[in-house]
């Protein structure tokens, strides 16, 4: 089994919360850093949007298992999830995120913790 450490989504993201009132599709953009690599990936409104209430994974089944036994029972209110390896170092990543509707027909969505595999 793979090990996994669980950060909160602020140590390693640059934009926490996207509203559709304020946000557009492609800017501004949150940018992941990896801890091992320093590799960046961006996220936008758009790929939120794409991913939230989804349970396609982009991981193997072992790294999926490993992620998911490490937060079993601490995800809050993280309801979405977007995961893929890192560019750079290969390790597996998943951002929980909170996906929520309010008034006036605008959505959004908040980081919450991010699960990225370690070298071992």
């Amino acid at each position: 089994m793979r090990a996994v450490r669980v950060v909160p989504a602020s140590e390693c993201l640059t934009k926490l919360k996207f509203e559709a009132d304020i946000d557009w599709e492609t800017y501004p953009r949150s940018e992941y850093t990896c801890s091992r690599c320093g590799e960046k990936i961006s996220f936008t409104l758009r790929n939120l949007d794409k991913h939230a209430h989804s349970t396609f994974t982009n991981l193997s089944s072992e790294d999926v298992d490993a992620i998911e036994k490490s937060v079993a029972g601490h995800v809050g209110g993280a309801n979405s999830f977007v995961d893929f390896y890192c560019p750079g170092c290969k390790l597996p990543v998943r951002i929980y995120y909170e996906s929520w509707a309010g008034g006036r027909f605008t959505h959004g969505y908040v980081f919450r913790f991010v699960v990225e595999g370690t070298a071992s």
